[in-house]
């Protein structure tokens, strides 16, 4: 770029005092006077409404030893099931999830732009008693495959 650090700093001070203006503020000399807004209290907004954590489940299984099963009661779980150490930015763990008998393949990229730590979700279910097993389908020596957390969910 052509543009020094220091014009940059004063480009955003320009920028800022300008959006100050534009609000109703005023400035003069070194002096900025940023007018103020009443308080409002805004809507309450409930996350998961009607489900409660039933259980949480520290496993620690390492994929890379071999499938993970869980027979569990409720109506809702997440799976926490990060990629770890690899060698391979490249790495994407093949993980066939099999929830009361129906598979699907999880796909977890080791890369930190795109992986997510909770490999499966699923809110939906009919109270009752559910199997969950994981399987990692690509194992490599320089990852591992870590299941740190399943959260059960109940109805409130």
């Amino acid at each position: 770029t052509d543009i020094s650090l220091e014009k940059a700093y004063g480009l955003s001070m320009k920028h800022a005092l300008d959006a100050i203006v534009a609000a109703g503020g005023k400035v003069s000399g070194d002096r900025v006077t940023i007018r103020t807004q009443a308080v409002a209290p805004v809507a309450y907004e409930k996350g998961f409404e009607g489900l409660a954590v039933a259980q949480k489940v520290k496993s620690g299984a390492v994929l890379n030893d071999g499938p993970f099963e869980l027979a569990f009661t409720g109506c809702g779980i997440v799976v926490e099931c990060p990629v770890n150490k690899s060698d391979d930015g490249e790495y994407v763990a093949q993980i066939e999830l099999t929830l009361d008998g129906n598979s699907e393949t999880l796909a977890l990229p080791y890369k930190f732009k795109t992986r997510k730590t909770d490999a499966y979700w699923n809110y939906d279910l009919p109270e009752g008693p559910h199997t969950i097993r994981l399987e990692l389908k690509n194992p490599v020596d320089s990852v591992a495959v870590t299941l740190r957390d399943v959260v059960i969910y109940k109805k409130e």
